[in-house]
């Protein structure tokens, strides 16, 4: 009887697992590449008060996703003029500057926090004497 209990002690220890570590969490991925349409790379003549749209992208993981939209003087741009923006154009609120080349462009960002950056378009805008 000894020898059968000491076998069954033996059997449920050697059958129990041990903590087995979670399976690590997949990775999240970023939003896909995605174009900047309006205001062409190059533009002149620009309004002061342009409207810029680009191509909708999409998350591979089917993460909702927003846009950050930045505009500067300097390349690369870094002033963020507005943030999660749901859909795929802008009309920015403060006139820009006469005759000015600036740069913009767009960040995709994932509900997850990653993000994918759009290329860096150039526009000059219009001269004072419009």
């Amino acid at each position: 009887m000894i020898n059968y209990l000491f076998i069954l002690t033996l059997m449920t220890f050697l059958s129990c697992s041990k903590n087995e570590e979670p399976c690590p969490k997949e990775a999240n991925n970023p939003p896909n590449d995605f174009e900047l349409r309006e205001i062409t790379d190059g533009a002149t003549n620009v309004y002061l008060i342009p409207y810029f749209n680009w191509d909708d992208t999409t998350d591979p993981d089917g993460d909702d996703v927003t846009y950050d939209m930045l505009i500067d003087e300097c390349n690369p741009p870094s002033s963020i003029v507005a943030k999660n923006i749901p859909v795929t154009d802008f009309a920015i609120k403060d006139q820009l500057k006469y005759n000015t080349k600036y740069f913009w462009m767009v960040i995709a960002r994932d509900s997850q926090g990653n993000s994918t950056n759009s290329d860096i378009f150039s526009f000059t805008t219009r001269t004072n004497n419009h």
